[in-house]
């Protein structure tokens, strides 16, 4: 029987759907025959028919332009990414899919695209055509500051030394692996105070849901969250970050993290976080997660936070940005930066 991949399924089932029926239908026929060969034959023509369906030239074309488009992306259009996505897709515009993927309020690719390449010019020469400059631009479009964009690159560019390190010395000593991996951690824990620190001073939102989510999780309790909160609200008041918090709740990955919630911490954030926003927002913002996330509907609920998990999930493969075309689209996506975009949600 041919294999065909379940992804390469579900882009046929957002895009062509009869002919994903009649795959569907094909992969579970049975051969019919009197004896083995009629048998033999019946089965070769079902092979043949499902071949030919699923290797059709142009699909596949557009299945590899549609996997490049980041998951989440594809799930917000339910598989059906329009032309001009599959166009940037097409052309490896990632930055610009990106922003697209972390600003849902952005629509229009075009606008995607100024973003990014406003971001890429901010990039310091010397660090130019370096995995450290795709952790910049990353950086700067997810919302963080020069500064802090810059230090995460520069934390970046340490790890890729202690990497090639390693790389060139595969016969380390038992003391000298256990300095290296002191100083990866060591590393890693900067990026970890770096994120922390611009979310502090310049997307007190982002603290903000990462403390909620801590409290939610009993790491720490409601008179250590309580403070914190009113400090965090004060700032996003001063700073008029009201519209930044609230479509920074109408994310994805922060709406699986909020279905995750419970109800105290669910009153906290409609009580407390929400507080000084609009009340046209406020209701908006509780209705959708209320409908989206009902008790009722046990089922949807384990979806999402099963699709949660993966969502929050880093990549370990961030070695650089290719620019090899000969890469697949997969390995291209593995290898973008991500840590800044999930900020400290594997903490809580």
């Amino acid at each position: 029987m041919v294999e065909i991949s379940a992804q390469y399924m579900e882009f046929l089932k957002a895009n062509y759907s009869g002919v994903a029926g009649r795959l569907e239908t094909l992969m579970t026929e049975s051969p019919t025959g009197k004896n083995p060969e009629e048998i033999a034959k019946s089965k070769a023509k079902i092979d043949e028919e499902i071949k030919e369906l699923a290797n059709d030239s142009e699909r596949v074309h557009k299945y590899q332009i549609w996997e490049k488009v980041p998951s989440i992306l594809r799930d917000r259009y339910n598989g059906q990414v329009p032309p001009e996505v599959l166009e940037a897709a097409d052309r490896d515009e990632i930055y610009t899919l990106r922003v697209m993927e972390m600003h849902p309020e952005i629509k229009r690719v075009d606008q995607a695209r100024t973003i990014a390449q406003e971001a890429q010019a901010k990039v310091p020469a010397a660090i130019a055509n370096t995995a450290a400059a795709a952790v910049f631009v990353s950086a700067a479009v997810a919302g963080y500051s020069d500064s802090a964009s810059m230090e995460l690159a520069n934390q970046r560019l340490a790890r890729d030394a202690l990497w090639a390190a390693k790389q060139a010395n595969p016969h380390m000593s038992e003391e000298e692996k256990k300095l290296w991996r002191m100083a990866w951690l060591q590393s890693r824990q900067e990026t970890v105070d770096t994120i922390k620190k611009d979310f502090a001073e310049n997307q007190p939102e982002k603290l903000l849901l990462h403390i909620l989510g801590k409290f939610n999780a009993g790491k720490i309790s409601k008179d250590e969250l309580l403070p914190q909160v009113a400090d965090l609200v004060q700032r996003i008041d001063t700073n008029e970050r009201h519209g930044n918090l609230l479509e920074y709740l109408q994310t994805e990955r922060i709406q699986a993290k909020i279905g995750k919630f419970k109800p105290e911490t669910l009153d906290i954030l409609a009580n407390s976080v929400l507080s000084k926003v609009p009340e046209a927002g406020k209701t908006q913002t509780m209705e959708k997660i209320q409908s989206k996330f009902s008790d009722k509907n046990a089922e949807l609920e384990s979806s999402i936070q099963a699709h949660a998990v993966a969502q929050n999930m880093l990549s370990a493969k961030a070695n650089s940005m290719p620019t090899n075309a000969s890469l697949t689209a997969k390995e291209r996506y593995a290898n973008m930066p991500s840590i800044m975009n999930h900020g400290m949600e594997r903490e809580g």
